[in-house]
């Protein structure tokens, strides 16, 4: 991914906002996962119980059948052997009650982290959502240097009395680069990739429609255009910051 170290403020607040909702809801399949898991083994569990009770009380039925012609030695031998059965299956039984009042247990704190979990991801949903409107608000409200991208290919090659590398460039494909670059940047991403696109068009009209005046702005602009190509995004940024410093020496 490229390094957006020098972005505006509102697009790493939304770049962030977008890993942190990312983040949670992988959390919260994880989570659902896990809580499905529980349910499964819990019923695997009530299963195995019915079994064994109902195999204690099949033998409670054959001792019975066998008291009725067996002698005493034998009906002692039976009687020990059911008892030991009887004694295991207890054992067994409170075993599975245990370990299906631990699952039980687990799924409550599961369900419960599911819950915050949707709660915070519906809020750092909200929140992108709020910025990407704000900051689509605050575009409108500044002087709008070109609305639009004009269909003909025939562009002015200079501005003023210098060239402007910016506006020598094919406006198709400026855009169609935009594109791409998004969409590799931001896979799958829609909101994101939606947000970059507009930030660096209005980012490259600026640039167009600039009449630059001097060789110092004619070499800072081809300079920028050099370094980041069409980041038209951090080629304002990098022509104006050196073009402040420049101010600052006067």
């Amino acid at each position: 991914m490229k390094n957006y170290l020098f972005i505006p403020l509102t697009l790493a607040a939304a770049l962030s906002l977008t890993a942190c909702g990312n983040n949670l809801q992988g959390e919260l399949e994880s989570a659902q996962e896990t809580a499905s898991g529980l349910e499964e083994k819990n019923k695997q569990l009530e299963t195995e119980l019915n079994e064994l009770e109902a195999e204690n009380k099949q033998l409670t039925e054959e001792i019975e059948i066998f008291e009725a012609d067996s002698s005493l030695a034998e009906l002692d031998e039976a009687y020990t052997l059911l008892e030991e059965n009887h004694n295991l299956l207890e054992e067994k039984a409170d075993s599975l009650q245990e370990e299906r009042d631990t699952l039980r247990a687990d799924k409550d704190s599961l369900e419960a982290e599911n819950k915050d979990l949707h709660a915070e991801l519906e809020e750092a949903t909200a929140e992108l959502v709020s910025l990407t409107s704000e900051t689509a608000e605050a575009n409108e409200k500044q002087p709008a240097e070109i609305t639009k991208y004009e269909d003909d290919e025939e562009a002015e090659k200079t501005s003023g009395s210098f060239s402007n590398v910016i506006t020598g460039l094919s406006k198709d494909e400026a855009v169609s680069k935009i594109r791409t670059n998004a969409e590799a940047d931001w896979p799958d991403d829609y909101v994101m990739q939606e947000f970059v696109i507009e930030e660096q068009k209005d980012s490259y009209n600026k640039l167009r429609s600039m009449n630059l005046t001097s060789e110092v702005e004619q070499t800072q602009m081809e300079r920028a255009y050099a370094d980041w190509g069409h980041d038209f995004t951090m080629v304002e940024f990098a022509y104006h910051e050196q073009m402040a410093a420049y101010g600052k020496q006067d």
